[in-house]
């Protein structure tokens, strides 16, 4: 039976990734940082987890992970390996000599590329892919409110006026000089490419609309649906081209309602949050990076099925019912409509109590 090694098992893209491993006949190692309670591992629970590995938290030391790892897999042979949050992917780019494991890995520049979003709008304005406004977030006075200050790493913060700019950026101090200030695209929903690639080469697609997001404000998917549309993947698959890219990413656009265009939000050089609905619409892509590892060749079949919804129960659908009330009947329909996927599983019902679990730690904190 043929191994694979799966990090981040708290994370529901790595819970999906091991379900659809597990199911496809993978024997599945789940990892996880050893600063994470196990009772609230999701992928730790789950009945296509063969085994786990708890390994030192990189944000302590990396050199500690990457130790861990290293004897870990010199100890047993895997045939893919496949790091989910995107610290790890980050630290199996930095140290991908120091492994004895197949991976499916961006160059490091390509990475820094996308993993920095100064960087990504930089290169995605040269490349002729269209981005909001952007500037250095000092100079944020020359965009008309609403604007968005963005970290190049992680964070985002909308500025409805210019009196709430002033204070964000007030509040900033001197790390203003890390963050970028950006015009704000009208449009309620977002949309994304998802795409594994082979040395700058498309060989499996898909694509999604986020109809749901917790919070509102901008946030990890709560309901999506499959779509098609031929621009978005043109955007998507020219941007990734133009990078070299190798492994899988998702390109984030919004759809302004000004000139209907799409506009570049992000790259997220990693198996995305959403994975669950690409898996159940036909594109599994944690089935496809291990085969990519073991030897096929072949273009993947990209036929999924279109205007497939999704809805993710745990945390982020539970959190959205609490805080919108709004939100309650349409996400009590979801779970008992038979059109609706959700990410609760009669077959794999222990992640769902892990869920719960980790829920309720947060609240007591």
């Amino acid at each position: 039976m043929h191994r694979v090694f799966v990090t981040d098992g708290s994370y529901r893209n790595a819970l999906a990734a091991v379900r659809a491993l597990g199911s496809a006949g993978f024997r599945v190692t789940v990892g996880e940082r050893g600063s994470i309670p196990p009772s609230t591992v999701g992928g730790f629970w789950s009945r296509h987890c063969a085994q786990t590995f708890r390994y030192p938290d990189p944000n302590i030391s990396v050199e500690s992970t990457v130790a861990a790892l290293r004897a870990h897999f010199n100890e047993l042979r895997y045939d893919a390996v496949i790091p989910v949050g995107l610290d790890m992917v980050e630290l199996f780019v930095r140290n991908r000599l120091q492994f004895n494991a197949p991976l499916l890995l961006p160059s490091a520049e390509s990475f820094a590329i996308a993993a920095d979003k100064r960087r990504t709008f930089e290169h995605a304005a040269h490349a002729r892919i269209p981005i909001p406004k952007t500037l250095a977030a000092q100079d944020w006075r020359e965009i008309e409110p609403p604007l968005v200050f963005k970290h190049p790493r992680a964070g985002a913060h909308v500025a409805r006026n210019a009196r709430e700019a002033s204070s964000y950026a007030l509040g900033l101090g001197e790390s203003i000089r890390d963050y970028l200030a950006q015009e704000f695209v009208p449009g309620e929903n977002g949309f994304g490419y998802f795409a594994l690639f082979d040395e700058g080469r498309e060989v499996g697609y898909f694509m999604h609309e986020r109809l749901v997001q917790y919070p509102k404000e901008g946030g990890p998917s709560v309901i999506a649906r499959s779509i098609r549309d031929p621009h978005l993947r043109e955007l998507g698959r020219s941007l990734l081209e133009s990078m070299r890219w190798h492994g899988v990413a998702m390109v984030e656009f919004k759809r302004s309602d000004r000139d209907g265009e799409y506009y570049l939000i992000e790259v997220n050089p990693k198996l995305w949050g959403s994975l669950d609905l690409a898996i159940q619409a036909g594109c599994n892509f944690p089935v496809w990076i291990a085969q990519r590892l073991m030897g096929a060749q072949a273009p993947l079949d990209s036929g999924y099925r279109e205007g497939l919804t999704y809805q993710w129960v745990i945390p982020v659908g539970l959190k959205s019912f609490v805080r919108y009330p709004e939100f309650r009947v349409r996400f009590v329909r979801n779970v008992f409509s038979r059109d609706v996927r959700t990410d609760l599983s009669l077959f794999d019902p222990l992640p769902t109590a892990a869920g719960l679990l980790a829920m309720a730690g947060s609240l007591t904190k």
